[in-house]
């Protein structure tokens, strides 16, 4: 049974994950440990960008995981990469789907302009019935079941 979370780096100071931002990432990881049975097959992809990427470790650490993976269309907005998901959005729902079939529990956690748009992608991809859900606020997450396609809040 594949499930995938698409968490939004929590809250910042700067440009940096502040101390709620980390008890957000926190609060995620036990969440999602919680959802895990013994010995799955768990990966967990960020942004680059500094805050994301510790929030990722943070998670990792909940989730038997040493280190995050890093990937370049995971970042966005103003201050993201050449490669980012802006270039080829329908080539990062293509990839999602492509690692969600090699483990139970995908997690990606990004930013605003990702959680937003790439519910609405795979939903539409896989073609998910009903509510689809929209923007995350810093620190929140979808949680979406491949089997059932239904989506609920993290």
């Amino acid at each position: 049974m594949a499930q995938l979370a698409l968490i939004r780096h929590g809250d910042l100071i700067g440009r940096e994950l502040s101390p709620l931002g980390e008890r957000q990432a926190d609060q995620a990881g036990s969440w999602l440990r919680g959802r895990l049975g013994a010995g799955a097959v768990v990966r967990v992809l960020t942004s680059p960008a500094p805050r994301a990427r510790k929030g990722a470790s943070i998670l990792c650490s909940h989730l038997g995981l040493t280190e995050p993976e890093e990937d370049p269309r995971l970042w966005s907005g103003p201050d993201g990469l050449p490669d980012s998901w802006e270039e080829d959005p329908e080539g990062l729902v293509d990839m999602v789907l492509e690692r969600c079939r090699e483990v139970e529990l995908l997690v990606l956690l990004s930013h605003y302009e990702i959680c937003a748009s790439l519910p609405l992608r795979l939903s539409t991809r896989l073609g998910v019935q009903g509510r689809v859900p929209g923007g995350l606020s810093r620190g929140e997450g979808w949680w979406l079941d491949l089997d059932s396609l239904a989506w609920c809040v993290i």
